[in-house]
């Protein structure tokens, strides 16, 4: 659930940074969900190769997310208008 809410308030906080760009967040937005869901799985899955409890796999799952959504924050943060 708190991940949930995290992705909705960093989908919207990117949404916000590119519409004063001039920039449309959609690609934006996909990729940081994308990159949320790759670190979190990879985490995930280095985690249990090492670990047999379940609760500390979730928990060292978890910093793998925010990486995840730090970079595809700082793709966003980023990005450049296009000329058109």
């Amino acid at each position: 659930m708190v991940e949930s809410i995290s992705l909705l308030v960093l989908g919207k906080v990117i949404q916000n940074k590119l519409n004063k760009k001039g920039i449309k967040p959609f690609k934006y937005i996909f990729i940081t969900i994308v990159l949320w869901f790759l670190f979190e799985y990879l985490a995930y899955m280095l985690a249990a190769k090492y670990l047999s409890n379940f609760v500390f796999i979730y928990l060292l799952s978890l910093p793998g997310a925010a990486f995840g959504g730090f970079l595809g924050f700082q793709i966003a943060r980023n990005a450049k208008p296009t000329k058109k």
